[in-house]
């Protein structure tokens, strides 16, 4: 009897014997081995998975522990395993999106929410009265959250009880590692964990959220510890020494330790948001940075900023416009000294530095081609017309390169194939540069530049690549497999296949392709496109021949042939090339579209017979 994956993983998280056994005895797999490998993995043991599902019906996968000399089977693979960082487990990765719908990962993200929220509420307490009642000689030792006098700091400092603080310190900052810094990008998962909001009865443990225990005796949900103060000792009195009774079994690790451990890194770990009235978190390293790493004699004050009531209607709020965010006017000077002030300071000034240099850079481009500032983008440079036509001639001359250059019509400019044909393309198309979110992408030299292009768009290569050949479908080659169309600026592989199936090229070609008119600039003569009925492209005089003969060609004939085999009572429209029933073909024959494509064709079958120079009729 195969098991499911929500089986299988309740039998992976149990480490009793009643569940092992039956799953031994129903797929071979030794549970107490699987276990004890994936808590501690060893050399000469690995993990198999099988690589597909053994049950079509339910999702079942099948797992191996092996040695390393046994060999890999077909249908078997190395298992790749997850840390679960809420239930501090590791379970294999084809099992983790059902271990994070399971009940005790749940269970655990509940009971973690309420208790940094809880553990964030007492610190806030304690802190605010050690800063009130603290004498001044003595200093706080951030690791074991109390006073100690000066006298006694270095007897302290080698105490069992500033030994045990220090350990419990390390294992938060595994805490802080393992989990904040993975799940920071996750911020939807995060805020589900931080601020899930729980019910009476979902706890399995029994903890009211609404009243959760752990306060110690003598000590109110929402007042904070008394101070015992001697002559010779000064220690804040631990709002949860021990373990707490909500620390039910079944719980991680990592949520055993006492509330003390956590204190020290809670004042630079969280930021409150007074607006919306929430804790976000933020840097493990800003909590570093801030010296709270350890004790500091010389400089031992905690820095506390008292938190404002927001129910008081006399206190108001600033807006910061670097941030853009609402600040209670107590804290916006503390606010402004911030970190993420700063930072967000240093990004526009980055930005102001940008359009600077981008101004410094039009400036240029004014004094060096001569035009006036609304034939300027900042972004690509010179973007009008003339003066692309100057840039393209210095660099033609700079670079000594033999290149026809495009002309201007009409105050656009146009484009000369190999072949004699023009076509209207911009100077963003003739470059090759396409937007993305932050940089610019050539796609002639295929790399990402800067917004600002006009430094790439003088490089030799950037160059010689928009100056080569263009062929009849109006591309230039980028690489073997690769070529750059310049009607619709696009990286294409295959250029006829581009030029006869995309509807936008059509259209472009429709619109922008010259026929018959003369080509300044060239002595050959005049040359034109000769169109298929039948595919619907244009095509060189030369090629339409072998066109005619073409596998393509032949292929659509036969499906046109198909469909002119019309049942009863159905007629084929050779113009439009669709059937239509009898009774509706006159109507359809009076219709705009229809008339459209007739006044075309007749249009396009005159123009065909019209003979060229050198006396030769298009085909």
């Amino acid at each position: 009897m195969m098991l499911s994956k929500l089986q299988l993983l309740e039998r992976l998280e149990s480490n009793g014997h009643e569940d092992g056994e039956p799953l031994r005895r129903e797929t071979g797999l030794d549970m107490d081995e699987l276990l004890a490998h994936l808590q501690s993995p060893t050399t000469g043991r690995r993990v198999l998975i099988s690589k597909t599902y053994l049950d079509e019906e339910t999702t079942v996968f099948d797992i191996r522990v092996v040695s390393k000399q046994m060999p890999d089977e077909d249908v078997y693979d190395e298992a790749d395993v997850i840390n679960c960082h809420v239930c501090d487990v590791v379970v294999p990765r084809a099992y983790f999106r059902i271990h994070a719908q399971s009940r005790i990962h749940q269970n655990n993200k509940k009971i973690s929410a309420l208790f940094v929220e809880n553990l964030f509420s007492d610190y806030t307490l304690l802190a605010h009265d050690v800063m009130k009642n603290r004498h001044f000689n003595s200093f706080y030792c951030t690791s074991c959250v109390r006073l100690v006098p000066d006298d006694q700091t270095l007897a302290h400092g080698l105490s069992v009880e500033h030994f045990k603080s220090t350990e419990k310190e390390s294992a938060l900052n595994v805490f802080v590692e393992m989990f904040i810094d993975k799940k920071r990008e996750e911020s939807a998962d995060l805020d589900d964990i931080l601020f899930y909001e729980v019910e009476d009865d979902e706890l399995d443990s029994g903890l009211n959220p609404h009243q959760p225990e752990g306060i110690a005796s003598g000590s109110n949900g929402n007042q904070p510890s008394e101070i015992s103060s001697t002559s010779n000792s000064y220690q804040a009195t631990e709002i949860a020494s021990g373990s707490s009774d909500h620390q039910a079994e079944g719980r991680p690790a990592w949520l055993d330790h006492t509330r003390a451990m956590f204190r020290r890194k809670i004042n630079g770990l969280w930021s409150h948001d007074l607006v919306s009235n929430k804790y976000y978190l933020t840097r493990p390293q800003d909590a570093i940075a801030k010296g709270n790493d350890k004790p500091h004699p010389e400089n031992n004050t905690p820095k506390v900023t008292e938190a404002p009531t927001l129910t008081n209607k006399n206190n108001s709020f600033v807006h910061c416009e670097v941030c853009d965010i609402n600040i209670h006017g107590h804290n916006f000077a503390g606010h402004v000294q911030g970190k993420h002030h700063r930072r967000n300071q240093r990004k526009i000034d980055k930005q102001n530095i940008k359009a600077t240099q981008n101004s410094v850079q039009t400036q240029e481009d004014q004094q060096e081609y001569g035009i006036t500032q609304d034939h300027v983008d900042d972004r690509n440079g010179p973007m009008d017309v003339e003066a692309f036509m100057v840039y393209l001639k210095e660099m033609v001359s700079k670079y000594n390169l033999k290149y026809t250059l495009p002309i201007v019509k009409n105050g656009g400019l146009v484009v000369v194939t190999s072949h004699g044909f023009e076509a209207a393309t911009t100077v963003e198309s003739f470059h090759g540069y396409w937007p993305t979110e932050s940089s610019m992408y050539c796609q002639l030299c295929e790399m990402t530049v800067s917004v600002n292009t006009r430094v790439h768009s003088e490089t030799r290569i950037h160059v010689k690549n928009i100056t080569q050949a263009i062929d009849v479908h109006f591309t230039r080659k980028i690489s073997v497999v690769t070529s750059h169309c310049l009607l619709c600026n696009l990286t294409v592989s295959d250029s006829a296949e581009h030029a006869t199936t995309d509807p936008t090229h059509y259209s472009y070609m429709k619109d922008r392709v010259s026929k018959v008119e003369q080509i300044e600039g060239t002595t050959d003569k005049k040359r034109k496109l000769t169109h298929c009925d039948v595919c619907n492209i244009y095509l060189t005089p030369n090629t339409y021949e072998d066109h005619l003969k073409g596998k393509r060609h032949l292929q659509t004939i036969r499906q046109y042939s198909d469909q002119r085999e019309t049942p009863a009572n159905m007629i084929f429209c050779p113009i439009c090339l669709r059937t239509i029933h009898c009774n509706s073909f006159q109507e359809h024959c009076n219709g705009k579209r229809h008339s459209a494509l007739a006044k075309r064709t007749a249009r396009e079958s005159q123009t065909q017979c019209e003979p060229t120079d050198q006396g030769d009729t298009a085909r």
